[in-house]
């Protein structure tokens, strides 16, 4: 991220992916029964996947 050639799409990408990671907001809560521990387990992965 912190190379010059950059896009600022892929740097705004991974800034909203560390915010999301960190942040104590879920797409879906995690007081539902396994969907609410989908989104930590699929989504963030996949995030970093496409940002590599």
């Amino acid at each position: 991220m912190r190379h010059a050639r950059t896009p600022w799409a892929a740097r705004a990408f991974a800034a909203l992916v560390t915010t999301y990671a960190f942040s104590p907001i879920d797409l879906i809560p995690d007081f539902i029964p396994v969907l609410g521990y989908v989104d930590d387990l699929l989504i963030v992965p996949i995030s970093v996947w496409l940002l590599l």
